[in-house]
C-alpha cells in the first residue's frame, strides 16, 4: 500500500511540475478575434539620448511567441536576447548601441497570437542614441515575382566600406525591412551615406543570404543619402526562377523560356500565337539613358520586344496568359534584361516598372497598346553619376 500511495504522490507531483512550467493562454470559452497589437511599449517613437539597456513590448492578446520573435527586427543591427513574460516581451540589448545613431525597433505584420490572429499593420519605433533622429529613407517597389509574401530588402551600408568586400552568405545586412504584399518597402531613419540595396527570399529566415537557395534580386544602383537630398527611389527584380545568386550573370534564369522579336515555328494545331502591337510614347525621352527595350514576363517566360526610332513596337507570338511589363535600358546591346550578380558583384540593367498588366487571351490580337512608365531619373546624367561602376 505504502508503495502505491508513494507512486500515487510522485505522478500527481510531476504533473504538476509539468504544467507549471508550460505558460499557455488561459483555457475556456472561444478564441478571441480581436487582432493583436502592441498595447504599450516603453520606449516611445521619437525618443532621444536613449541608454536603456531593455525594451520591453506589451501585447493585447497572448501570443504565439516564435512568430513574434521571427518578425522582430532592430536596425542597425544589435545583438539581443530576450524573455516572455504573460503578454510582455523584453528585450535585452546585449552590447552598446552605437553612439548618436537612430535605431528603429520593427515588428513585421506576419506574425500571429495565440489563436491565430493577424495584426492589421506592422508596429514600428524609431529612437536616437544622440539628440537627433536621422531623416533618411530608402523606398521603392519589388517587381519580377508573382509572390512577394515574406521577401526582405537588406540595406548594407558602404559609406566607410569596400562593397566588394561583402560576403553575403557571412555578413548581416545593417538594416532590413519586410516587402508589403504590394510589393512596396521602406526603410526608414537612416544615417547619410552609401547603401547597397538587395531583395531576399530568405528561405531559412537566417538574416544571410544562403547561395543557390534564396531567390535575390540587386537593385541598380547604390544609393546615396546626403543632407538635404535624404530620400532615394530603388526599384528591384527579384526573379520567381532565380536560385543561383552566386552565378557569374543572371542572364539565362532557369526555366524561363526566352524569345526576341524572331518568329519561332510552331505547329498552329498545337497552339496560337497572338500579335501584341502599340507605341512607348515616352520612347525619345527613355532613349537618352542608352538602348531601350521592351519585357514582357510572367512566371514561365520572357519576352524581350524591340521599339523603333517612332517608339512603336510589334510582338507577333504571344502565347495566351497574363504578362507583367517593364521598360529596360539594353546597357551591353545583348538583347537580354541583365539582372545583375553577386560574384563578380554586377548591378541590373536599369529597368522602368509599367503598373499595368496585359491579358492576352487566344485568338485576340492587342493593336494600339500605349505603354507609360511612372518611374524615371530626373535625368540620365545623373543616373550615370550615381552608378560608378
Amino acid at each position: 500500500m505504502a508503495k502505491i500511495y508513494l507512486l500515487i504522490l510522485s505522478t500527481l507531483l510531476f504533473l504538476g511540475i509539468a504544467s507549471c512550467a508550460n505558460i499557455a493562454a488561459p483555457s475556456g470559452g472561444p478564441g478571441k478575434v480581436q487582432p493583436p497589437t502592441i498595447a504599450s511599449s516603453s520606449v516611445q517613437s521619437g525618443t532621444t539620448n536613449f541608454n536603456d539597456k531593455e525594451i520591453t513590448l506589451e501585447f493585447n492578446n497572448y501570443m504565439n511567441r516564435s512568430s513574434v520573435i521571427e518578425n522582430l527586427n532592430i536596425s542597425p543591427r544589435a545583438k539581443y536576447t530576450y524573455k516572455w513574460k504573460g503578454k510582455k516581451l523584453n528585450i535585452k540589448l546585449n552590447d552598446n548601441l552605437e553612439e548618436n545613431t537612430t535605431y528603429t525597433l520593427q515588428l513585421d505584420a506576419n506574425y500571429t497570437d495565440y489563436y491565430n490572429n493577424s495584426p492589421k499593420e506592422s508596429f514600428v519605433t524609431v529612437f536616437s542614441t544622440g539628440n537627433n533622429i536621422e531623416n533618411g529613407t530608402i523606398h521603392g517597389s519589388i517587381v519580377g515575382t508573382e509572390n512577394k509574401l515574406g521577401i526582405k530588402v537588406f540595406a548594407y551600408n558602404i559609406t566607410k566600406i569596400n562593397a566588394n568586400s561583402i560576403n553575403y552568405s557571412t555578413t548581416e545586412p545593417d538594416y532590413k525591412t519586410t516587402v508589403g504584399t504590394n510589393g512596396n518597402f521602406t526603410i526608414s531613419a537612416l544615417k547619410d551615406g552609401k547603401y547597397r540595396i538587395l531583395a531576399v527570399d530568405d528561405v531559412d529566415k537566417n538574416g544571410l543570404i544562403t547561395i543557390k537557395q534564396d531567390k535575390i534580386g540587386i537593385s541598380c544602383f547604390d544609393p546615396t543619402l546626403i543632407a538635404g537630398n535624404a530620400e532615394a527611389d530603388v526599384n528591384i527584380f527579384i526573379n520567381n526562377k532565380l536560385s543561383n545568386a552566386d552565378s557569374s550573370k543572371t542572364k539565362d534564369t532557369n526555366d524561363i523560356k526566352k524569345t526576341d522579336t524572331t518568329s519561332e515555328t510552331t505547329s498552329e494545331s498545337q497552339k496560337t500565337l497572338m500579335t501584341v502591337s502599340g507605341t512607348v510614347p515616352q520612347y525619345n525621352e527613355l532613349q537618352e539613358y542608352g538602348n531601350i527595350k521592351l519585357l514582357l514576363y510572367n512566371d514561365k517566360e520572357e519576352h524581350i520586344v524591340n521599339i523603333d526610332s517612332k517608339g512603336a513596337f510589334k510582338f507577333d507570338k504571344a502565347n495566351e496568359g497574363i504578362y507583367h511589363i517593364l521598360l529596360f535600358v539594353d546597357e551591353n546591346n545583348n538583347e537580354k534584361f541583365d539582372k545583375g550578380s553577386l560574384s563578380p558583384f554586377d548591378f541590373c540593367e536599369l529597368f522602368f516598372p509599367v503598373n499595368e498588366s496585359l491579358n492576352i487571351r487566344n485568338k485576340w490580337n492587342i493593336t494600339d497598346l500605349v505603354i507609360s512608365t511612372k518611374y524615371k531619373f530626373a535625368n540620365h546624367t545623373f543616373f550615370k553619376q550615381i552608378r560608378n561602376k
